[in-house]
């Protein structure tokens, strides 16, 4: 059977539930919609944006909505899990497995580069957590930079179930990080979160989780979308990095900072 006509008949099978997920009305995939900065509590909001998914094509309409208190940006309403489950089926696995895979696994210049990073800091760290790896191509580039690390992966995904079965993380954790958190320990050196905080549905808390996995003395490195950028101010709604619905929270830089300092 060819690739292509196997994506179709995956495709004829998925479509019922699909239509009924729709006929059910998307507006129920939607939290009600907060009067309240979830990052600061200001009530001093004014609408950002809004957009449509432009990758996937889902039905729905979404808003991001910007603190003018400390310039945090929001989908406001947000999707509940009924929303996230519907809206992420068959982006990252499923059907889109094989895409993204390619997409992802054709980035390793880019990968080795956040891993070469951390050399300056630490040379040689023993065990790094990449959280939100996806299928783990970032550790597997990372090793050729770092080959004496164990790179462990975590995901609410199967992909990092994939990472693990193909060898590109030691170990694959499965699940929230804020729940996994207290029984992986303080024993990692490096905790990296590239482009999973604006996923998630309270940065504040995966924060708070990094500060638990890794040790004292350890380092935790961030990378997220900046919407105050020059291309998201010019492109508008076409900015890919808004990446609705999937992106949640856009964290300004300062506000990571601060965050970070009260925590130690």
């Amino acid at each position: 059977m060819s690739e292509d006509t196997e994506s179709t008949d995956r495709i004829a099978r998925l479509r019922p539930a699909y239509q009924a997920d729709i006929a059910a009305g998307w507006e129920r995939f939607f939290e009600p919609r907060r009067t309240d900065c979830p990052w600061c509590g200001s009530q001093e909001l004014t609408t950002r944006l809004r957009t449509t998914d432009l990758l996937q094509h889902k039905p729905g309409r979404f808003v991001l909505d910007r603190c003018e208190g400390c310039g945090h940006t929001f989908q406001n309403p947000r999707l509940n899990e009924q929303g996230l489950d519907f809206y992420y089926r068959d982006f990252y696995d499923g059907l889109g497995e094989k895409q993204l895979g390619d997409t992802f696994g054709g980035r390793t210049k880019m990968y080795r580069g956040r891993a070469e990073s951390m050399l300056p800091y630490d040379s040689a760290p023993k065990r790094w957590l990449d959280v939100g790896t996806g299928h783990g191509h970032f550790c597997a580039a990372a090793r050729e930079v770092l080959p004496h690390t164990v790179f462990d992966g975590l995901d609410f995904t199967d992909g990092v179930e994939l990472a693990e079965r193909e060898g590109r993380v030691d170990r694959g954790h499965r699940g929230s990080f804020p729940d996994l958190a207290p029984e992986l320990g303080s024993h990692y050196d490096v905790v990296s979160m590239f482009h999973y905080l604006e996923h998630s549905t309270e940065p504040d808390r995966e924060l708070r989780a990094a500060w638990e996995t890794v040790r004292p003395g350890g380092h935790l490195l961030i990378e997220v979308p900046d919407p105050e950028s020059r291309c998201a101010r010019f492109l508008g709604r076409w900015w890919l990095p808004w990446l609705q619905p999937q992106h949640l929270h856009f964290v300004p830089v300062a506000n990571l900072r601060a965050r970070l300092t009260e925590m130690g």
